[in-house]
């Protein structure tokens, strides 16, 4: 083996902050890529639970059954690190799954690696369709280690989802479900004067009795929202210049200039848009933005109204045969009702609330029976508020599913109110802190209706859940009580939107 380029000056760190990857799993080590301060706080606090699906540990299954069945009888599984040296030199063809090689106190695992013709090609296993750009950073980390501990060409790949595959009844065909995607070229771009120095900023950091110094950032949510996002944030101003959306990279370099982090001691801007003028408005005023026009539209809104929200999954492995990976598939819905009885009081119509929903969790495809209740549920008549057009969009795809329905579907759509663009568009709140998402406009509402539930307090934890009781890979004991979070929080979803409604049409008034 060649001499390595990790030396003592690099590796080892002083303790407790050993860069041990032993400790954490890959995808925390490669944090670095992404926030130096991620990496020290992945090792220092306790571990926070995942509440993702592990999509790429089934991927990574899939993977390398695809290697087993492929190779299996062709060349030898190598099984231990320390015999790729001498099947290298020999030029004998061999592959190997979950290797791990070390270096001084850097370990890293990779996925697949195969030698063939005298090129030793390393194989990344990724839960995506697209390539990703870290995901080149991080292959060229594998690739300088391997690089400097054997004389050998070394070539590159990812191994990616085929969104254009159809999942059928049949046993998957992983020759075409996989994606394997060359990137030697991309990675060799990549200096590894550039890794080594990002390597030895990790040191010098670490080496620190604190957490770096990393300041806020478009990073924080890039490639990922960091798990740290808000505890990054637990000291900055309540009103904090980042809360201003869809910043261009000019009113960015001006707001760094200003030297000010607090929205409220902002001067007078110019070259912003009306969403952020009416932003920063309402927070120094600490008042709510009514736009002129939102009584107007909310009066020409018809009843009965219905307050939709569909909740979906989102898989790159099959669930339900007929689809494709990373294909929403509509799986249940929560449907308020808000009918206007023909008796007035003090001059004004009576209203009465009503609730209906749809789930289905036995394992069947849901689909067919999502959209024959939904239709007869919304009848023929009166405004249906959604939030988003992510219903329309979905809509869209039942009707290609179902062409018997299309016509139906259509008219459902005509009469659909995206609640999120009125919003948008016609008002304001400083404690939105500038996000529109319902969990955040939920925050002016009322509180019985606020997002505490045990399991569910997201659409990822919805999408996640809802796969675990539709393949039944959940915990017998814990069933009952993730079945009813989930229609609490469906039904809260609904909820909100009703209290939403009612909020914009009540200060329309004053208008």
């Amino acid at each position: 083996m060649k001499t390595s380029l990790f030396n003592v000056s690099v590796f080892p760190l002083k303790p407790p902050y050993i860069l041990n990857l032993t400790k954490i799993n890959k995808s925390k080590y490669f944090s670095w890529l992404q926030c130096s301060k991620k990496l020290y706080l992945d090792l220092n606090l306790s571990e926070r639970k995942n509440i993702r699906p592990n999509n790429r540990q089934i991927l990574l299954d899939l993977s390398y059954q695809f290697f087993n069945k492929k190779y299996k009888n062709q060349f030898d599984k190598l099984s231990h690190e320390d015999q790729v040296d001498k099947y290298i030199s020999n030029n004998s063809p061999f592959y190997s799954l979950g290797a791990k090689f070390v270096n001084e106190q850097l370990t890293l695992n990779y996925d697949a690696i195969l030698f063939e013709n005298n090129i030793l090609n390393i194989f990344l296993v990724k839960s995506a369709i697209y390539p990703k750009n870290y995901y080149i950073r991080e292959l060229s980390l594998q690739k300088y280690l391997l690089s400097n501990l054997l004389n050998v060409e070394i070539k590159t790949h990812l191994i990616l989802v085929n969104k254009e595959y159809e999942f059928s009844n049949d046993e998957i065909d992983l020759s075409k479900y996989l994606n394997f995607i060359d990137c030697t070229e991309k990675v060799n771009e990549l200096s590894s004067d550039e890794i080594a120095l990002n390597l030895n900023k990790i040191k010098n950091e670490f080496n620190s009795d604190k957490s770096p110094e990393t300041p806020i950032g478009t990073h924080c949510k890039n490639p990922y929202q960091c798990n740290y996002f808000e505890y990054c944030r637990s000291d900055l101003p309540d009103y904090h210049i980042e809360q201003i959306p869809n910043q261009t990279k000019d009113l960015k370099e001006n707001l760094v200039n200003l030297e000010i982090t607090d929205i409220k001691k902002l001067p007078d801007l110019e070259g912003i848009s009306p969403l952020q003028k009416r932003i920063i408005e309402s927070v120094k005023n600490s008042k709510e933005f009514i736009s002129k026009e939102l009584k107007d539209i909310l009066n020409s809104l018809t009843y009965p109204m219905y307050f939709l929200d569909f909740e979906t999954i989102i898989s790159p492995y099959k669930i339900f045969p007929d689809t494709k990976p990373f294909e929403p598939i509509p799986c249940m819905w929560s449907l308020h009702i808000e009918k206007q009885l023909g008796v007035k009081i003090q001059g004004m119509y009576e209203n009465k609330l009503f609730y209906d929903r749809f789930y289905k969790f036995t394992g069947e495809d849901p689909r067919r029976d999502f959209i024959e209740k939904l239709i007869e549920s919304v009848g023929d008549s009166g405004t249906i508020l959604i939030y988003s057009d992510f219903e329309i969009r979905i809509f869209k795809k039942i009707a290609i599913m179902f062409p018997e329905y299309k016509e139906e579907i259509n008219l459902i759509i005509n009469r659909c109110v995206d609640l999120l663009k009125i919003t948008r568009n016609n008002y304001y709140h400083p404690k939105f802190k500038g996000s529109f998402s319902l969990k955040s406009v939920s925050k002016i509402l009322t509180k019985e209706n606020r997002y505490d539930l045990d399991f569910v307090n997201s659409g990822d934890d919805a999408s996640r859940v809802l796969i675990d009781l539709i393949t039944n890979n959940i915990d017998t004991n814990q069933r009952k009580q993730i079945e009813n979070d989930l229609l609490k929080y469906a039904e809260k979803d609904t909820l909100n939107l009703v209290d939403l409604y009612k909020h914009l049409k009540s200060v329309s008034q004053f208008m």
